[in-house]
């Protein structure tokens, strides 16, 4: 039983996505061979997305045009993908087998550049050029795999088209070999020129040489395989015009039919899986690293930014609920006494607008004053001086006033107003003319 085919379109678009997301940061670096990789994996991912969706359940010919674009595309990432990965362990090997240490000029790396880009892109490109000399009709469309291309299999194909994967595969597992080699001879020459080069370290070295050697390794027996089923079949050689006759008919295929053939199944499912497969791979080695993180972050940000939201927006929550508790709880968080008696005065004067009228009934409620000191109905200005006081200046209520003799203490900087006792004018044996009132502001009540 096959899997439906919104399971591949999920996981090409998957793949599609893996492609994308370290391109740019590759970019900026100038690593041609891996922005090779990931241009010609995901061109395969999203041609393959398109063409599962539009052809999911019938193999009916919707779109000629696309169909001509996307067998060349297909063409060219069966080669392209094994051409990036021999760019990786050719510039692997001359950094293995480097024996001046320092920095490449801008020359050199333009000439490396350059030459990545004849065998990452020039490849492909002339294989697709070369597909048409042994390209039997137009193209087939297959049900759920959608566009194939459609080659006269004879002895020419072979070194036009099939043999291409295999070549550039063993060379690139020979770059592979001898970079092992040179690494295991040169190991303190090869650290050396690491620290160096400050665009490649060690960690990254290795993460390219086993992606670029795992491809090396697949593409070899794969497509040694396929070359024998094709031997098997091969066709007579013929002239140009018997190749080419009836060109532009198109071959359409249900799903029931093709899929009883062990060999299209294979060569087909072979052929839109392999580009998932390495998006998936370059994701595993290179989309969980240290920069892949920090450009993670970085995109995080930015999108935060644009939605109105900032990274720095929990700090702050943070930091005001950390403000709130050493306010409520300021002798366990901030640990002095001190602290405890400034919060405490802060909230009384917060509470400084607020006046009380109270009746001062035989002076109980004086206090030493200092000289120089005027209340005021703000709680800003309203703080005691450093003056001593002057016992001669303070008033002290006579016995005959108050009823008993009393002993004046100064009292705490706080006042109690549940506990000031209250006479009545009956009980009280004080004269009505001493009965003055004192308009009290909250804020002053650490003067009293």
């Amino acid at each position: 039983m096959a899997p439906p085919s919104y399971v591949f379109s999920t996981f090409a678009f998957i793949g599609l996505l893996f492609s994308c997301i370290p391109f740019p940061w590759h970019w900026q670096a100038g690593n041609s061979g891996t922005c090779l990789y990931m241009l010609w994996a995901g061109i395969g991912c999203l041609n393959m997305f398109v063409n599962s969706v539009v052809w999911a359940n019938d193999a009916i010919n919707y779109a000629p045009i696309w169909c001509d674009i996307s067998v060349r595309l297909i063409i060219g990432v069966g080669i392209g993908i094994p051409a990036a990965s021999l760019c990786i362990n050719r510039r692997l090997y001359h950094i293995a087998a480097c024996t001046t240490v320092g920095h490449k000029t801008e020359a050199q790396k333009r000439r490396e550049n350059l030459v990545d880009l004849a065998i990452g892109l020039g490849l492909p490109i002339l294989q697709m050029i070369l597909q048409y000399t042994v390209q039997g009709h137009r193209f087939d469309i297959f049900e759920e795999m959608g566009c194939v291309p459609a080659q006269y299999n004879s002895v020419v194909l072979i070194p036009i088209s099939t043999s291409w994967p295999i070549i550039i595969g063993l060379v690139s597992l020979s770059y592979c070999v001898r970079t092992i080699y040179y690494i295991w001879r040169r190991q303190a020459q090869f650290k050396q020129y690491l620290s160096a080069n400050s665009d490649i370290n060690s960690y990254r070295y290795i993460r390219l040489m086993c992606l670029a050697g795992l491809e090396a390794l697949c593409t070899v027996p794969i497509a040694t395989y396929i070359m024998a089923r094709n031997l098997r079949v091969l066709r007579p050689v013929v002239g140009w015009a018997k190749v080419h006759w009836r060109f532009s008919r198109v071959s359409q295929y249900p799903s029931m039919l093709w899929r009883y053939d062990k060999d299209a199944v294979f060569a087909i499912e072979i052929t839109r899986w392999s580009p998932v497969i390495c998006a998936c791979m370059f994701f595993f080695f290179f989309g969980f690293a240290d920069e892949a993180r920090k450009n993670y972050r970085l995109l995080y940000s930015s999108v935060a930014k644009r939605l109105g939201y900032s990274m720095a927006s929990t700090s702050t929550a943070v930091s005001s609920t950390t403000d709130m508790r050493s306010k409520n709880f300021p002798y366990l968080l901030s640990g002095g006494k001190a602290e405890t008696r400034k919060d405490v005065s802060q909230k009384r004067d917060s509470v400084g607008s607020f006046n009380l009228t109270i009746v001062d009934v035989g002076g109980a409620l004086d206090d030493y004053k200092p000289s120089g000191f005027t209340p005021t109905g703000t709680s800003g200005s309203s703080s005691p001086t450093t003056t001593p006081y002057d016992r001669s200046s303070v008033y002290l209520p006579s016995p005959t006033e108050v009823g008993s003799p009393v002993d004046i203490a100064r009292p705490e900087p706080t006042l109690d107003m549940a506990h000031v006792t209250r006479r009545s004018a009956e009980s009280s044996p004080i004269r009505p003319s001493r009965c003055d009132s004192l308009h009290l502001p909250m804020g002053t009540h650490n003067a009293v």
